[in-house]
């Protein structure tokens, strides 16, 4: 007998239909960040962007490859 599957939160599911796609993201600070969504932790909501461009007070930088923290986030959004 197998044990029961748990159900994932409908967060965590949003977030895997977004998978290597590109995204916007909002953070507390107000920073926007946009990049590819190549992971996540279900616990925490971390992610972790590849091809990054950052945009804040007028100023644009650009990361290969960031980690963002789940209680900075304020909002992600799909960017087609």
């Amino acid at each position: 007998m197998q044990p029961p599957q748990k159900k994932k939160p409908p967060l965590v599911g949003e977030l895997e239909n977004l998978l290597n796609s590109p995204v916007i993201v909002v953070l507390k600070d107000g920073r926007i960040v946009k990049g590819t969504l190549r992971a996540f932790d279900p616990g925490h909501l971390n992610i972790v962007l590849y091809g990054v461009t950052e945009q804040f007070a007028d100023v644009e930088k650009k990361y290969t490859k960031m980690i963002i923290r789940g209680d900075s986030i304020e909002y992600i959004a799909s960017h087609e």
